[in-house]
């Protein structure tokens, strides 16, 4: 509700909670991990999640925003080399979305090694992709 009064009235004012939405996304995502596995249990032993905010920063935040800069970058020098060619352009953004749908498998499986990496049942540890951890004795 705020966003949408900010973004009617003014509209430089609205991106500001965008803005924090998005920079916070990371953070709600890690403290819900930690929830949502503090909160379950199998036999009355409860499970855990430690992974770190840096992570989920870098997860979550970090490799999607290199995906778009780097989309930005590339119109960016093509606006300041004045190409006019609409067929280049259109080339372009081919090129960005396929390479985009390309990396999204890849950056789903990150999500996801993060989230079973760390998380824990009682003292045993889950463990994906031949990253194998003991368990305190």
């Amino acid at each position: 509700m705020v966003y949408i009064i900010l973004s009617e009235t003014f509209q430089v004012m609205g991106l500001a909670p965008l803005s924090l939405l998005v920079i916070g996304s990371p953070w709600i995502v890690w403290r819900s991990l930690q929830f949502n596995t503090r909160m379950s249990s199998y036999r009355n032993v409860r499970f855990s999640f430690d992974g770190g905010l840096g992570d989920a920063y870098k997860y979550f935040f970090l490799i999607p925003l290199i995906l778009v800069g780097v989309g930005i970058i590339i119109a960016l020098a093509m606006y300041l080399a004045q190409v006019d060619d609409g067929s280049l352009y259109a080339i372009v953004i081919a090129a960005a979305f396929l390479s985009f749908y390309l990396i999204v498998p890849y950056v789903q499986a990150l999500f996801a090694r993060y989230r079973i990496n760390h998380s824990h049942y009682g003292q045993g540890n889950f463990a994906s992709c031949g990253h194998w951890s003991v368990a305190p004795s």
